[in-house]
C-alpha cells in the first residue's frame, strides 16, 4: 500500500458541528455545495474540431499545466 500512487485525496476529520453552531452549520453548507471544479479552467472542444471525432474536455490546473 505504501507503493500506491497518491491521488491527493483526503479526509478531514476534525471536531464535530454541534446542531446549535450557526456559524459552523453555514461554513459546512457552503463548504459542501461548493463546486468541485472550476468551469473556468474547463475547455470543451466539439468533435468537428478533433481528428478522431471525439469531443473532449480538458482542464487546466492552478499552474495552467493540462491534466
Amino acid at each position: 500500500m505504501l507503493s500506491w500512487h497518491h491521488s491527493g485525496f483526503n479526509v478531514y476529520c476534525g471536531p464535530a458541528i454541534n446542531p446549535g453552531n450557526q456559524e459552523g452549520l453555514e461554513k459546512l453548507a457552503q463548504y459542501i455545495i461548493r463546486a468541485p471544479l472550476s468551469q473556468e479552467r474547463l475547455l470543451y472542444i466539439p468533435a468537428s474540431e478533433v481528428p478522431d471525432g471525439i469531443a473532449k474536455v480538458i482542464y487546466r490546473g492552478k499552474n495552467n499545466g493540462v491534466r
